[in-house]
């Protein structure tokens, strides 16, 4: 069913909101009326993505053949998969940031082509029941074909350029952390900003684990968030168009309020921990009961993201069980780590 398209308070800016079959049912993209003709995001392949474009173009006269380039927030389907289908039926030039090319031309699923794949030895680690792996694996890649096609000629977009949008310049600020690629699209003089998935009205963007990055670069993505929001709240920003959600004002406070969230997650965790060890899958359970099956991953990365911290300030040590990492609380606040046959 597609949702009645929305309108911004700010003028040439059109918002289209799309249904996805996810618990966050919709995702927000963004029309800039004007020359180059310009969307930032567009939602997942499927055909209600392309009636909801369609309508969307039709409010100001515009046709999707009409479209001369497509930004993107950051390499995850929901803001990328109708890419190349747009792509072709315009020849609008496709941007993203350089750290999700991978994620966007679909090269990290080559990961999956290994035994054991990274994926494979994270959900041992993480102490995540044998039989999950096929499901889990499974359902990712199914949701990744489905929703998605592989872009295979994009350009690149850096942090602190500025880029041309329906009659705006745009400042690109890379904000690493939700998505090692992600940006956000900042009009000084409007003193608007597109956050993506970076900064959301209502829930907490979850900060993915990147299990490639991880590995090549020590990539930590809830200590990269942390460290992106606080230099978001420095920019003034008085309209925010998020990419899930109701556009809402001033940026600062929600920025503040998800720091907040996740002060309070890190104490959660502790407290779990208090009770005996647990393995990142334990610790998922007890705080998020009503997961579904399919956003495992999603609750796993923000377990893994906290853990990290904790671990590198002391306040948690760890020891190997039977191929699984169980977690404890330290005492002296020196971190540990043993094998345990």
């Amino acid at each position: 069913m597609i949702q009645k398209q929305k309108t911004t308070s700010i003028d040439g800016v059109h918002m289209i909101t799309i249904p996805i079959p996810f618990p966050i049912e919709s995702v927000n993209v963004y029309l800039l009326e004007g020359s180059p003709l310009t969307l930032i995001d567009t939602g997942l392949r499927s055909t209600d993505t392309l009636d909801a474009l369609q309508q969307g173009f039709a409010c100001i006269g515009c046709k999707l053949q009409d479209l001369d380039q497509i930004f993107i927030t950051h390499g995850h389907i929901d803001h990328f998969g109708a890419a190349r289908a747009l792509s072709e039926i315009s020849g609008a030039k496709v941007f993203v940031h350089a750290f999700d090319v991978n994620k966007v031309n679909h090269d990290f699923l080559h990961d999956f082509d290994r035994e054991p794949s990274r994926f494979a030895l994270y959900l041992m680690e993480a102490g995540v029941p044998e039989n999950y792996y096929p499901f889990l694996k499974q359902e990712f890649l199914n949701t990744v074909h489905d929703y998605s096609e592989p872009l295979t000629r994009v350009e690149l977009m850096a942090d602190e350029d500025e880029i041309e949008g329906g009659g705006r310049k745009l400042q690109v600020l890379h904000f690493p952390g939700h998505c090692l690629g992600e940006v956000c699209f900042f009009d000084p003089e409007e003193q608007l900003m597109f956050t993506g998935d970076h900064v959301l009205p209502e829930i907490t963007p979850n900060p993915v684990i990147d299990l490639i990055a991880r590995e090549e670069s020590g990539y930590k993505s809830l200590k990269t968030y942390l460290e992106s929001l606080r230099s978001t709240r420095d920019i003034d920003v008085r309209h925010t168009l998020p990419g899930h959600g109701k556009p809402f004002g001033p940026l600062q406070p929600r920025v503040d309020e998800i720091i907040r969230h996740h002060e309070q997650r890190k104490n959660e965790i502790v407290q779990i921990l208090n009770n005996g060890l647990k393995t990142k899958w334990q610790i998922c359970g007890k705080l998020f009961s009503q997961l579904e099956q399919r956003e495992t991953f999603l609750g796993l990365s923000e377990v893994d993201g906290h853990l990290e911290l904790l671990q590198e300030s002391g306040e948690v040590g760890w020891e190997k069980v039977n191929g699984s990492l169980e977690f404890h609380p330290n005492l002296d606040r020196s971190t540990q780590s043993q094998d345990v046959s």
